[in-house]
Order: structure tokens, then C-alpha cells, then sequence
């Protein structure tokens, strides 16, 4: 992903990725132990939850940095 993209666009993207690789956010979710609901806000951009992110990322076959963006990185660290 070269282009910066909106939180609403990025979630689409995602989806679609979920949707080729016949994932779901419900098994996923299941997997991490918290709710489809979580992880869909986490997809949607609503929540920032590091370890739930890398895992969106690495479900599609990204790198955390590759689907959310290096400054993303750093502002969490620099929040936490």
C-alpha cells in the first residue's frame, strides 16, 4: 500500500483481502480471544491495539509497517 489511505478505504481494502483469503473477522477474532467486534473496529481504524493489528497484518500476508504505516508505529510508542 504506496498511496496514503483513508481509514474508511484502508478498512474496505482489508475486507477485500479477508474476503479473497476467505477469512473472517469472527475467526480471527477467536483466534486472538476478543470479539469479531473488536477486531472490526481495530480493521475500521476505531481502536489502535498493536498485537490485534499485526495480526490483520500478518492474516493478509503483510507486515504491520506494510498495512498501518511506519509513523503509525511511532506514535503509539511515543504514547506508550
Amino acid at each position: 500500500m504506496k498511496k496514503k489511505m483513508t481509514a474508511r478505504e484502508r478498512a474496505a481494502w482489508i475486507y477485500q483481502k479477508f474476503y479473497l483469503r476467505k477469512l473472517r473477522a469472527a475467526a480471527l477474532g477467536r483466534q486472538l480471544g476478543v470479539s469479531k467486534q473488536m477486531v472490526a473496529a481495530v480493521i475500521r481504524g476505531e481502536k489502535r491495539t498493536p498485537w490485534i493489528q499485526e495480526a490483520i497484518a500478518q492474516a493478509i500476508g503483510m507486515t504491520w509497517e506494510g498495512l498501518w504505516g511506519q509513523e503509525n508505529r511511532e506514535n503509539q510508542e511515543n504514547q506508550e
